[in-house]
This record gives structure tokens, sequence and C-alpha cells, in this order.
């Protein structure tokens, strides 16, 4: 697509959301809206279409008015894109369906598609929204597969249209200056004035459930990632996301359970369904059908070898990471410090450890960020702090002054930037702040080794490399494992590997290692854990963040957990103001921190300021009975839906280490030497901006009005 630039100076874009009227994050497609020295002042005696249209209003803004322009669009790092009209779009079960999306995707899926000449619309099928496309070949005589075109939406759309059309060139209406006419179109179609050479309709589902033959209940998977069933590769090869993860084991278990043997449906679990192949997956279901007995049997053995097979090559795996080679100690360069290398700085975390590092330091920054040139990485990270809402004209004077875009990647060799780059940058930086990692509880070892662990050591091995250099982690108090010791203190780093089940504290425990290895050598090493980093007090977050998604399913479901686990929340500004302030002490202050709240709460004690400030009603369950609930009542709508085995496969083990407590005696010490500003925040104050977030990123639904008590 491409952009229509940046706003000019005076004036304001905003994306938002037309029926809530909530402004949308960077990336997000909503309606356009402007306002600015250019504005009209309305219509010609026309006050009330004037004001639902020049005067119009964003939630929580209450200084501006805005013009809607119907269009729909987002903002990406500053600039705006326009991909439709707010009438053309399509909601499908629920899912947004943007019909330029759409379009591109079918334009690019087969080369007989005329560039250009695809039209995507909506019409009434049972009652329901379905998708309509509309494509016009180049060669009468050969259309593409509309089947083929309809497995390339589901894929990339994740949205199942109804009809794919293949028409004549010159078929669909124009306007005078080429666009498409998306209403015309549907009106052509559903008049049967629309010449067909090809279609395809998606056929009826009339068996479904107990009825519906095993291979027939996987068909939708098949025909999305087009596969045969005999593919020797694993799901997580095919890059099947989180969501899909989720779905495929659901309807699994659904089999499982309807063919007798519900006992095995606790054994399928995400984890395991990356690691069988697709041919083993559809081997196992096929059995089902050939009425012989054997399918549960099987399908125990195969669950059973897989596990003990991948957890032995796990464990394996992360004792030989923890002792990758790093180079012998190079001697210290002289001087104080004025280079440092950040990473991650486009992240959730990232923005204010930037913008800390502008404020209290007078260091040059290098930031590894993937852009394919300077200016682009600029504008990534300019845009990183508009969306954290630190962005002010004198800030992104500094970035443009200050800050050195590095064009790489963690989970590349020598960090994306060639040996020869690598080299450079080590000659250069003096510290290395090391903040960036995927952070995904669903993925295994080996997904998100190459970013967290790999680019650990090659972080490591440049701080080795020509002069030392102080080496900041940013890890993670995940790194303990399901530990059910009373506490868990910062000298305690698991060496014995301990309760370490799922990949991201896997990968984070062997970035701790290589890291405490390279200490061991003589490099200046501190290690910052946080636990679960919060909203912050402008109510910006991260939607990924496994509370966030919690408590909106809880909110949304009106059910919560009687759960007295220690919960640990620190707002990201905070979190990233105080790791700032503690890289400027001595290393006798301490090299390793649990940055984690001083007072005890738990869940409940943050539904019950929910119930009291915002008057949400919540059913209470212990460990075990929550968990029934969230697999009976938790959908593919829920933004926790992807982390619901996460959360089963977990529940005895948070269970059973209820009474753990962090000590952060060293962290508390080392914020008193370094006199940081920020306090930690009281929870009412934290529960509220988790609340600001969960409304603005639209994670529940409740209405505005919804009764809230004063605190």
């Amino acid at each position: 697509m491409v952009s229509c630039g940046k706003p000019v100076a005076g004036n304001v874009v905003r994306i938002v959301d037309p029926q809530s009227r909530q402004a949308l994050g960077e990336g997000r497609i909503g309606e356009v809206w402007l306002d600015g020295p250019s504005k009209g002042g309305g219509y010609w005696h026309r006050p009330e279409l004037t004001a639902e249209t020049f005067a119009a209003r964003v939630t929580d803004d209450a200084e501006r008015t805005y013009l809607r322009t119907g269009d729909l669009g987002f903002l990406y790092e500053g600039e705006l894109f326009v991909c439709g009209r707010s009438k053309d779009l399509i909601i499908v079960r629920g899912v947004n369906c943007y019909p330029s999306d759409i379009e591109a995707v079918v334009e690019r899926s087969a080369a007989q598609v005329r560039n250009g000449c695809v039209a995507a619309f909506s019409v009434e099928h049972d009652e329901q929204e379905a998708l309509v496309v509309v494509a016009e070949v180049r060669d009468e005589q050969s259309p593409p597969d509309p089947k083929a075109l309809a497995r390339s939406i589901r894929r990339h759309c994740h949205v199942d249209p109804h009809t794919i059309v293949c028409a004549p060139p010159r078929s669909i209406p124009k306007t005078t200056s080429g666009k498409i006419r998306r209403a015309q179109t549907r009106q052509m179609w559903l008049d049967g004035q629309l010449p067909v050479l090809a279609s395809h309709t998606r056929p009826t589902q009339e068996v479904s459930g107990a009825t519906a033959g095993p291979l027939e209940r996987f068909r939708h998977l098949m025909e999305s990632y087009d596969l045969t069933g005999n593919e020797d590769c694993s799901f997580a090869d095919l890059g099947i996301d989180s969501l899909a993860l989720a779905e495929l084991r659901a309807d699994l278990q659904a089999l499982l359970d309807e063919h007798g043997a519900a006992e095995l449906t606790e054994e399928v679990n995400t984890r395991l369904l990356q690691r069988l192949t697709v041919a083993e997956f559809f081997r196992l279901v096929w059995q089902f059908g050939d009425g012989s007995g054997q399918p549960i049997h099987a399908l125990r053995h195969a669950l059973d070898r897989i596990a003990a097979e991948y957890e032995a090559y796990e464990a394996m795996q992360m004792r030989v990471d923890a002792r990758l080679p790093l180079p012998a100690l190079p001697p210290a360069r002289s001087g104080a410090p004025s280079d440092i290398l950040l990473t991650g700085a486009t992240g959730f975390l990232g923005p204010f450890l930037l913008a800390s590092l502008l404020r209290r330091t007078s260091h040059t920054i290098h930031a590894l960020v993937r852009a394919t040139d300077t200016a682009h990485g600029h504008d990534r990270i300019i845009a990183s702090l508009r969306r954290a809402q630190l962005w002010s004209p004198a800030l992104e004077a500094e970035v443009l002054a200050r800050v050195r875009v590095v064009c790489g990647d963690l989970a590349e060799p020598h960090l994306g930037i060639g040996e020869a780059g690598f080299r450079r940058l080590a000659d250069t930086v003096d510290g290395i702040v090391h903040n960036g990692a995927l952070v995904n509880y669903v993925r295994t070892y080996d997904a998100l080794r190459p970013a967290n662990v790999i680019g650990t050591w090659e972080l490591l091995r440049l701080a080795l490399t020509t002069h030392r250099k102080s080496f900041h982690l940013v890890s993670s108090t995940f790194i303990y494992g399901w530990s059910t010791m009373p506490v868990v203190g910062e000298s305690y780093g698991n060496a014995e590997m301990a309760g370490l089940d799922f990949g991201y504290s896997q990968t984070k425990w062997v970035a701790e290692q290589l890291t405490l290895a390279a200490q061991r050598q003589g490099l200046d090493v501190r290690i910052y854990r946080p636990s679960l980093i919060s909203p912050t007090s402008a109510g910006f977050g991260s939607r990924d963040d496994i509370l966030v998604r919690l408590t909106a399913f809880m909110i949304e479901h009106g059910l919560a957990v009687n759960a007295h686990n220690q919960i640990s929340l620190l707002p990201a500004d905070l979190v990233a103001d105080h790791i700032v302030g503690l890289m400027g002490l001595p290393a006798d202050a301490g090299h390793v921190f649990n940055l984690t709240a001083d007072d005890y709460y738990n869940l409940t004690d943050i539904t019950r300021l929910l119930s009291e400030r915002y008057g949400y009603g919540f059913a209470y369950h212990d460990i075990p009975s929550f968990t029934e609930q969230l697999n009976r009542r938790c959908t593919p709508r829920d933004a926790l839906y992807p982390l619901v085995d996460f959360l089963t496969r977990s529940a005895g083990k948070i269970e059973a280490m209820r009474d753990k407590r962090y000590d952060n005696t060293q962290y508390r010490h080392a914020r008193a030497l370094a006199k940081v500003g920020l306090r930690e925040p009281a929870l009412a104050d934290t529960v509220d901006a988790l609340v600001e977030f969960l409304r603005r990123e639209q994670l529940i639904t409740e209405a505005e009005t919804e009764a809230q008590c004063s605190a």
C-alpha cells in the first residue's frame, strides 16, 4: 500500500473505532478522523449532521473535535495509509475483514488475476454476513482455481469466504479514477448480472460434531494450509499461529472424547502438537475411522513417546546452550563509557528504556532494530515512542541527534549485521542493554531459541570482543520455573533447571546462564528480573501480557480465581527508570535484582478492587474449578483463548507454589542508593491503569456507564 505521508504541522490524524469511538493503536485499521486548521465548519443548515461528521469526539479526548472522513486506514510509523471506506467493512463471525486486505491476498495468490481488479464485499446468507469475492482474470480460457483462492484467503485473512467468482476482464465497475465500485459489484452479483467463468461456493456443513468423520473435522485445517496429510514437517514448521494451535487442540480433544478416550484429552496439548509431524497427526486421526479400536492405544503410545523424547531433547539442548563457548576476557578500555547498545527498543518495555537512557545519561545510544535503513529505523523508534505516549518534539529531536540505528536482527548470526559490521559495533560501544526477546507462552524452546538464546550469546560475544563492555540483561522471574520454595531470592538462579517446562521460561533461563558464565570470566554483568510488567498510569500496556488477557476474560465472564499466589505488578515506565538508575551503581551494589513489588498481594486482591472500584461482579472458584470453567467458557473471541492449554497444564503447578514469595532485598537496597524518582504505585492505581488499557484496547466490552465506586 502507498503511504499518504505524515500529517503536516498543526494537523492531527486519529484512527478510531467508529462504534466505540476509542482511539486505536498503530497498525490497527479504523476510521480516519482529522482535526486541524483546514477542517471545514460543517454542512449548511444541517446542525445534526454537522455535529456527527465535523464535531465527532474521541473517547477520553475532550480537547478536540474531529472530522469523520468515512475512510478506513491505519497509522504506521507516523504515516497514514488509507485502505477503503468504512461502509465497505465486512464482519464475518465477529471478525473485522477489510476488503483491501482480502483483495490484495487474491491478487498475490494467482498470476491469472488482474491487478487492481478484485472486489470483496459482504452479502446476507442464512441470516448472517458472508464474504463474496469477485476476481477478474487475464485470460478467459485460463481462470485460476477458485478453491485455491479461497484457501489463500483462509490462510492469510483468517476468514472463510462463502463464494469466489472468476469473471472476465472489465466485468467489475470502477469510478472514473479507477477505484473499485464494491457496492455496485455487490448488487450486480445479487441480481445475477455478473458473467461467471468459474466459481466456488463453500459447501454446507451437513455433518458436525459426533456425526462428522475423523478427517472431516480437520478439513478446514487441511484446506487452509493446503495440506495433503502426508507432509513430514511439524505444525510448528508450518508457521501455524497460537490461535490455530488452540483450535486444533480443541478439535482433537473433542474427537477423543467422542470415541471414548476422554482420559487422553489432558495429554493433548499445544506443546506436543507442535512436535507432531503432519503425517503423524493424520495417521493417528485416520485410525479413528477404521473401527479397529487401536487409535486410543496408538495415540497414547505416540503422545508418551513424543513427550518423553522431546523433554529429553530439550533438557539436553538447554544444557548444551548454557555452555556455548565465549571469547576470553579482553582488556578494559580507558575512559568513561560514551556509547551504549540497546536491543528491543521498539517493543513494550523498550521505548521506556530508551526515553530513560536519553533523559538520565549523556550516552549515544545504538539501537538494534529490524529496519531497511537508518531513516526507517528512526521512524520505527519514534512510532514506538508515540504508541507508548512518550513522544514530544524535544524527545524526537533527542532521538535523531543521539540514537544511531543498527539495522539488524537478534535471531540472525552476527546480529544480522555481518562479521565486519559486528566488529565495528564491538569497537564502538562500551556497554550493552539487552532487552529484546520473544515473549510467548505457547511456542517451544526451539521456536524461541534463535532470538532469546542465540541472540543473547551473540551479544555476549560482542561484549567480549576488542574490549570488555558492561552487560545489562533484562531477564524475568520466570527463570525460577514452577518453584515451590517458600522464598526465591536474587542469589538463586535455579542452577538445577527445575520446573522449566515452557519455551519462554526455558530460553530466559539459558540466557541468564550464559550471562552468569560471562560474569565468572570477569565481565561486568547486571541482571534485572521483572515479574509482570503492567500498563502505565497513562493506560499504555501490552495486549499480549498474560495478566491482561486473564483479567479481560474474568471481567467478561464474571469469573475469578480464589488464588493466594503472590502477584507482582510494576508499570513499564517504573521498571525502565529503575533499570537505568541501577545501571550507574558500582559493582558492590549487587549484580542480580528481582524487580518485584515490595508488598504482597494476590489475584483475589485485584478482583476485589475491580469489584469495589468498577462494580464488576465475580463468581469465585478455586484453581481446579476455575480451570474447568476456563475450558468450558473461553472461546476464540477471548484474547486468553490461545493460552487456555498453557494455563490448564500449569494449574496444578500454580496451586502447588501458592506460598512462594519473592525476596527483592538487593533491589530495595540498590533502589535507595540510586535515588530513583518513581515510586511503586498503590495497587488501586495499578488496577485503574489496567482497566483503562483494557477499555482502550476493547478487550472488555462492558459499557462505560458501568457503576464505578470511589476508592
